[in-house]
């Protein structure tokens, strides 16, 4: 709750989405995550005297940037307000660091873990749930091609494991079926059935059946336990004998900033900063 009272400090108002992602990429910085389901923040807002509408959060009790956030994150915050609520990375980062004497790890581990900021693009970043003018992003785009939406993408880890990566589309999630490249499959072995357990949990969510055809299926008990939403990226990592993958759930914007290696954001960044970002989470 008290990082849905960071965003609303800045926005006002914002949807139950926007929330979840912003409760993610605080949350990321420590061991063992998983999206929280979207209907149990439903119940919780409510229950903490948030109004719900129409899918819209709001505070009913006035929330200042003042009350709520650190000397940091009120940095961040006017930085980007000043700014039209957008900017370009390094542009900020100069802003931030060479102009108001912020030190630089505490800047990169804020701009990956803040619940305020969101990454709007590769380099791009913005305030959370306020307005931002489509051509000023196009300017800072710079020309560059749009990247497309993940559908699907695949690699290796620091720790040479295999993993994938999938957005969860309308018909994956009412079947629990993976369409799997055909790259993977030919590491993985075909036919194959690969015990999933929970990244987070440790607990057994059932068999992910790899096909000849390539399809793989078995994602519905886990995408039921968790409350995985249309739209989140499912990522199964696969350990070294293949036997079975560890199976976990994030949002297409902390994908995306896991995949820009730009800067050092790492846990000891963050809680090296010179405001905390947990001195308000209980």
């Amino acid at each position: 709750m008290n990082i849905a009272r960071k965003v609303l400090a800045v926005a006002k108002k914002t949807t139950v989405r926007a929330l979840r992602e912003g409760i993610v990429r605080d949350r990321k910085r420590r061991a063992k995550v998983e999206l929280p389901p979207t209907h149990a923040l439903v119940g919780l807002f409510r229950q903490s005297g948030f109004t719900v509408e129409d899918g819209l959060v709001e505070s009913e009790d006035p929330l200042t940037v003042e009350g709520e956030l650190g000397q940091i994150e009120t940095t961040m915050f006017e930085v980007l307000r000043d700014a039209d609520n957008v900017m370009g990375l390094y542009a900020f980062q100069d802003e931030c660091v060479k102009k108001r004497g912020m030190n630089l790890s505490s800047f990169y581990a804020y701009l990956t873990y803040s619940p305020i900021i969101e990454r709007i693009e590769r380099g791009i970043h913005a305030l959370r749930s306020c307005h931002v003018d489509p051509a000023r992003v196009g300017l800072l785009m710079d020309g560059r091609p749009p990247r497309n939406k993940i559908v699907i993408d695949h690699g290796w880890d620091e720790d040479s494991r295999l993993w994938i990566a999938a957005m969860v589309s309308p018909a994956m999630r009412a079947s629990g079926v993976l369409n799997v490249p055909a790259a993977v499959q030919d590491i993985v072995g075909l036919p194959r059935d690969i015990d999933l357990i929970g990244r987070s949990s440790e607990r057994a969510m059932g068999v992910f059946r790899v096909q000849k055809s390539g399809v793989g299926t078995g994602l519905r008990t886990y995408m039921d336990r968790r409350g995985v939403d249309v739209g989140d990226i499912l990522i199964l990592t696969f350990d070294h004998s293949k036997s079975f993958a560890t199976i976990e759930t994030t949002t297409e914007e902390m994908f995306y900033s896991s995949t820009d290696q730009m800067g050092d954001s790492s846990t000891d960044d963050l809680e090296s900063a010179n405001i905390e970002l947990s001195d308000r989470i209980s």
